[in-house]
């Protein structure tokens, strides 16, 4: 048996030579095992049998037959879809020290994150442009006539007294 990098070479019993690769994968997040378990439970809700959706979600999300398996297990507990979390991007913000106090022990009385607070009190206070992308104007039209006149120049040199070739007129 011989290594390198992250394989290992061996030989079988009939003398060939095989290749075993490692490699590392991270934990899924909040928001991929959600959108896993969904999708298990919309393959489910379909009526697709266990090993058909342990199939598409291995193929689709690129996991083990024994991963595939678990999030069906879940899935199949659910009577609703998992709501997605949208990722979160952390910000700098100056606010006075008592205020963080008591937001602080307001977040670890309620179970809730600071940011979490923030967001929701956010959405309350600001609902217009909490959801600005759907609250969009839809159905307007803009009409616009273009009307020709053809004795358009000949009005406008009688009323500012130019002519045609733009010097005023004496």
């Amino acid at each position: 048996m011989k290594t390198e990098g992250n394989s290992i070479f061996s030989e079988n019993n009939a003398g060939k030579q095989c290749v075993m690769v490692l490699t590392y994968m991270s934990r899924a997040t909040d928001s991929e095992r959600a959108q896993r378990v969904n999708s298990a439970f919309d393959l489910l809700v379909r009526g697709h049998s266990l090993s058909e959706a342990a199939q598409v979600l291995t193929e689709s999300f690129a996991l083990s037959r024994r991963q595939a398996y678990h999030y069906l297990q879940e899935a199949q507990e659910l009577a609703l879809p998992l709501p997605v979390a949208q990722p979160t991007i952390p910000v700098t913000i100056k606010i006075p020290g008592e205020v963080v106090g008591e937001l602080r022990a307001y977040a670890q009385e309620s179970g809730r994150t600071m940011g979490g607070l923030l967001g929701a009190r956010y959405r309350r206070i600001w609902p217009k442009h909490a959801n600005m992308v759907d609250r969009r104007r839809q159905g307007h039209d803009v009409y616009l006539d273009y009307v020709c006149d053809r004795l358009l120049a000949a009005k406008l040199e009688q009323v500012y007294g130019t002519s045609r070739s733009g010097a005023p007129s004496l």
